[in-house]
């Protein structure tokens, strides 16, 4: 695996090892979920860009709480179009499989980093009024 992120590196330094090595993990893992949740004697085996990205989502929250998105940012990643170039630069190197319906557009702002990232830490109300101080 790591021979074919340093061919991506090569020629795409945008992204770091690291986020190349948790998209690659995370496919495996939301594959065999959505897998499983399919009928016993389907053959599809491909999964949908949302599919990925909610998959995704969760388990960045799962694994990294309310710093997954300065993991993100760390790796680079600020918005799902980022992700989608990950994945089809993945495919690129044969480390993941794309369908011929797969388009790089199907990542396009799926949905907002912080409303998914930060929003679920965020304090529902605030618990009282602050003063205001007038000169």
């Amino acid at each position: 695996m790591d021979i074919g992120i340093e061919k991506i590196m090569a020629q795409d330094s945008r992204y770091p090892k690291e986020a190349y090595r948790f998209i690659t993990q995370s496919v495996s893992i939301i594959c065999q979920e959505v897998l499983s949740r399919r009928k016993k004697n389907s053959r599809n085996r491909h999964i949908t860009a949302l599919q990925l990205l909610n998959g995704l989502k969760e388990i960045l929250l799962r694994d990294y709480s309310c710093m997954a998105l300065d993991v993100l940012n760390s790796w680079n990643v600020h918005c799902t179009d980022d992700i989608g170039n990950i994945v089809f630069n993945l495919a690129k190197v044969k480390l993941l499989d794309t369908s011929e319906n797969d388009r790089i557009e199907d990542f396009h702002n799926r949905f907002c980093f912080h409303a998914a990232f930060v929003m679920p830490f965020m304090p529902y109300k605030r618990l009282r009024t602050l003063p205001v101080i007038k000169p």
